[in-house]
């Protein structure tokens, strides 16, 4: 009985020589392919990086040339809050209207304003009677 559990015991030893070869050779050409996939998805990823980084350019590059499109621009938004105060002849104090609080500081303002040099009017008079 030793000397069967002998024999078993060296195929035994063979056999584990064997496994562990054939399983270090499997580590090992699983080792290469994981390296060649690795080495050909970074040159792909490169490669298509590469292309859309030059499409983008392109982009940047035909939109500045374009003398159409102005690159530089803004947009504002202007709010106006006018009073407009505007009088034709005189009135006498007490005829105005009472809306306007303060209309004697508009026709002080606007007399102010006036050129004090007398106006020049011009007048043609002519008779076309053919």
């Amino acid at each position: 009985m030793s000397k069967h559990l002998d024999n078993l015991q060296k195929e035994m030893e063979t056999e584990k020589e064997i496994v562990f070869i054939s399983s270090h050779d499997n580590i090992k050409d699983l080792s290469i392919k994981t390296s060649n996939a690795k080495t050909e998805f970074l040159r792909l990823l490169e490669c298509s990086t590469k292309a859309k980084r030059q499409e983008i350019l392109d982009k940047i590059s035909n939109i500045s040339m374009d003398k159409k499109r102005q690159p530089l621009s803004y947009e504002q938004l202007r709010k106006v809050n006018l009073e407009n105060y505007s009088t034709v002849g005189i009135k006498q104090d007490g005829q105005g209207c009472d809306n306007i609080l303060d209309r004697n500081k508009y026709i002080k303002d606007i007399d102010n304003t006036k050129s004090r040099q007398s106006i020049k009017r011009t007048i043609y008079i002519g008779s076309n009677l053919h």
